[in-house]
C-alpha cells in the first residue's frame, strides 16, 4: 500500500512538474448528498501525447547515436548529428560571388559577360551553392555510379544549409533520365534529390495532373563533351507531359556544367507557356571550357 502511494505521488509530481496538470483551470465538484467540495485539476491529454512523443524520439535518437554513431561520408570519422563532419564541411568550396543568372563563379555577384550580352535567355536563374571541386565530385560519383542512394539526403542537406535557395515556384520538376539508362542505374539521382528536398508543386491548381518532363530519346553521356556537342546531342531530347502555361517552374539537378541540359528543358517549358524557369542544383563547374 505504501509503495503504491509513493509511486502515485511520484507520478503526480511528474505530471505537475511537466506542466501537463494545470491547476489554473480547476473545476469545482459538489456532492448533492454532502458538503464536500472537490477541486479537480484538468489534464491536457493532447499536450501529454506530444510531450511523450518528443521525449521518446529524443531517447531513441540518443540510443541510436550511442549504438551506431554518425560517420562522415568523406573521412569516415564520427560526426555529431550530420553525415559530414565539421572539418570536411569547412573544406567544401562555396560558390561565392556567382553570376545571379548562370551561377558562373567569381563574378562578384554581377551578371557575367555572356549573360550581359544575351538578349533572350531560356533560364531566368541558376542557383548552385557549391563549386564542382574534388570533394563534391567524389560525393556525386559515389552517389550516381556506385549506387549509394542515401547520399541524396546528404546532397539535399548541403543545398538547404548553404544558401537561401531559389525563388518560390509553382511546379518543381526533376531532370528526367531515359528509361533504359534509369533502368540500368536503378534510380534517377535528380528525382531522388527532389524527393529529399521535400519539394512539391504548391501552385498547381486543383484538378490538374502534375506535369512532368520525359526524355524521349537516349543520348550519349555528357561527361567530357564540349558545350557544342552537348547542345547538339540534347536537341529534341525532352518532352512535357501536362500543362504548365502561365506557371513558374523550378528544375532540380545535381550539377550544372555548361547549362546545355537545363537550357534544352527550359526551351520545351517555354514553348509550352511557362512564365519562368529556374534551376537549382548542388554544384557548378568553376569555369566554362575553352572548347565549349
Amino acid at each position: 500500500v505504501w509503495s503504491g502511494l509513493v509511486w502515485s505521488g511520484l507520478v503526480w509530481s511528474g505530471l505537475v512538474w511537466s506542466g501537463l496538470v494545470n491547476f489554473d483551470q480547476t473545476q469545482t465538484l459538489k456532492s448533492p448528498r454532502s458538503k464536500v467540495t472537490l477541486s479537480v485539476a484538468s489534464i491536457d491529454l493532447r499536450r501529454w501525447k506530444v510531450k511523450f512523443a518528443q521525449a521518446f524520439s529524443q531517447a531513441l535518437s540518443t540510443a541510436l547515436n550511442a549504438l551506431a554513431p554518425h560517420r562522415c561520408v568523406f573521412c569516415d570519422q564520427s560526426s555529431d548529428s550530420s553525415a559530414i563532419c565539421s572539418f570536411c564541411h569547412e573544406a567544401l568550396m562555396l560558390n561565392t560571388g556567382a553570376c545571379p543568372i548562370c551561377a558562373l563563379p567569381q563574378c562578384r555577384g554581377a551578371p557575367c559577360p555572356d549573360c550581359q550580352q544575351s538578349r533572350s535567355r531560356l533560364l531566368d536563374s541558376i542557383t548552385a551553392p557549391y563549386l564542382y571541386e574534388p570533394h563534391i565530385a567524389w560525393l556525386i560519383t559515389r552517389w550516381k555510379y556506385e549506387k549509394q542512394e542515401y547520399l541524396a539526403a546528404t546532397a539535399a542537406r548541403l543545398m538547404l544549409t548553404a544558401c537561401v535557395g531559389p525563388p518560390s515556384c509553382d511546379v518543381v520538376l526533376a531532370t528526367p533520365m531515359h528509361w533504359w539508362r534509369e533502368f540500368r542505374r536503378g534510380f534517377n539521382q535528380a528525382e531522388a534529390l527532389r524527393a529529399a528536398l521535400g519539394l512539391a508543386g504548391p501552385g498547381v491548381r486543383a484538378g490538374r495532373s502534375q506535369p512532368r518532363l520525359v526524355r524521349t530519346r537516349a543520348t550519349r553521356g555528357q561527361a567530357g563533351a564540349t558545350r557544342h556537342q552537348r547542345h547538339t546531342q540534347l536537341q529534341h531530347a525532352f518532352a512535357l507531359r501536362g500543362c504548365i502555361r502561365g506557371l513558374s517552374v523550378l528544375l532540380i539537378d545535381d550539377v550544372c556544367t555548361t547549362g546545355a541540359t537545363a537550357n534544352a528543358m527550359a526551351a520545351v517549358l517555354r514553348e509550352a507557356g511557362a512564365r519562368e524557369v529556374h534551376l537549382w542544383c548542388l554544384a557548378r563547374t568553376p569555369t566554362r571550357s575553352p572548347a565549349s
